[in-house]
């Protein structure tokens, strides 16, 4: 019975440290924009700026805009105003972008390796990451599949292929 139980435990632990998490938000801080285009897009959340001490400012001309497929949050330290000539801030969600879930952390440890928000990867460790590929990227591998590696008629695809 022990021994059962302990290795449900290990299975449970091997599980736990092999999630894969949604990628950490995007974090702008510490800039100020007079002028220029300064454009970002995501499909994590936007986080602007991520520490009220590395302020954000967006003025003069500056035309800045954020868009994230989930969400734009401007924290203490978000500034835009005082526009000159064409200067704009415009910061929106677009659903297009995809779902935060479609961009996700495997390796390291997100747990003791995410810190502020911005993942930290010490030299000689390995950044893993999962990405979901929109349908039509899938269905033309699919398709390239079936031309190059099928077995027989059937339009079967395995790996001894």
């Amino acid at each position: 019975m022990l021994r059962s139980a302990s290795l449900w435990l290990t299975l449970v632990l091997v599980n736990a440290l092999s999630a894969q998490t949604p990628w950490p938000p995007l974090c702008l801080q510490g800039v100020e924009w007079t002028e220029d285009e300064h454009h970002t897009t995501s499909t994590q959340p936007i986080v602007a700026p991520c520490t009220p001490s590395a302020p954000i400012t967006i003025i003069g001309s500056a035309d800045a805009e954020f868009v994230s497929g989930t969400e734009v949050h401007l924290q203490d330290g978000f500034h835009a105003g005082d526009f000159s000539g064409d200067g704009q801030f415009h910061g929106y969600i677009n659903d297009a972008l995809g779902d935060s879930a479609d961009l996700v952390l495997i390796a390291p440890d997100p747990g003791t390796h995410i810190v502020d928000d911005v993942v930290h990867v010490e030299k000689w460790e390995k950044l893993e990451v999962g990405l979901r590929l929109p349908q039509e990227y899938l269905d033309a591998i699919q398709r390239f599949n079936v031309h190059y590696y099928m077995n027989g008629q059937d339009g079967s695809v395995t790996p001894d292929s």
